[in-house]
């Protein structure tokens, strides 16, 4: 899932939110531009735990991010209710099937076009959600965090880090929320990612763009439902995880 959704969740679930909570909540995409594997950032609460302390903050944020122990992303990317497809790769198999009339790689289209259906979510929290938050999620310099000890304690853990974490958070940050204001040019960015994805399969994608926004817009309009959705089918999971966590059952 897109930012805006790691955090609220943890907020949700947790109870409370500070630095440490949303740094952690964000670390494994981050950990994913610093030179760590997606298995691996995705179960980084169980490396971290070790170095910062299984109930830290940014241990918790982590470990409801990820795919293992179950956290947002394990219900989004993995599978969910005897499905064995995330949630919104699933999702955007429904919409691509209804409204893409165009020959393009089936096994491919989910993986691509999933973006949009994280993306609608984020967009809705952004419309809907605490501005003054969203307003510090997005100011990493803001943040009460002490960097240098943070870095020392994830290299120390086992895991991946060939950048700067700090820098590494403003980059995703400004990736991943930065072009909401201009839906038309966020647009315009999901479909150069959705592109070089074929290209790195050996696969032109000469699909139209207006066809590629005609999706886009399918799933954008339907936000809130699937807003709405995407917490309906994760969150008892997610309560399950945190109780399992906190109790040392995991």
């Amino acid at each position: 899932m897109f930012p805006l959704m790691h955090v609220k969740a943890v907020v949700d679930i947790h109870g409370t939110i500070d630095d440490n909570l949303i740094l952690g909540s964000l670390l494994p995409d981050v950990l994913r531009l610093t030179g760590c594997g997606w298995s691996r950032s995705h179960s980084a609460a169980h490396f971290i735990k070790n170095t910062l302390g299984k109930c830290h903050g940014i241990t918790i944020g982590a470990m409801l991010h990820g795919e293992y122990p179950p956290g947002v992303d394990f219900y989004s990317d993995v599978g969910f209710k005897n499905i064995p497809w995330g949630w919104a790769f699933y999702t955007a198999w429904k919409y691509t099937t209804k409204h893409l009339y165009y020959p393009l790689p089936k096994g491919l289209v989910p993986w691509v076009f999933h973006n949009m259906v994280e993306a609608s979510v984020d967009i809705y929290l952004h419309e809907q959600w605490d501005k003054s938050l969203i307003a510090h999620v997005k100011d990493v310099y803001s943040w009460n965090v002490k960097w240098d000890v943070v870095e020392k304690m994830i290299i120390e853990s086992g895991l991946n880090l060939a950048r700067n974490l700090k820098d590494a958070y403003v980059d995703y940050l400004t990736l991943s929320l930065g072009k909401y204001h201009d839906r038309r040019c966020f647009v315009r960015s999901l479909y150069e990612i959705a592109r070089r994805k074929f290209y790195r399969h050996g696969i032109v994608m000469n699909l139209p763009i207006d066809l590629f926004e005609e999706v886009w817009y399918a799933i954008y309009k339907d936000r809130e439902f699937l807003y709405e959705q995407y917490v309906s089918v994760a969150y008892d999971g997610l309560k399950r995880t945190y109780k399992e966590w906190c109790s040392g059952e995991i």
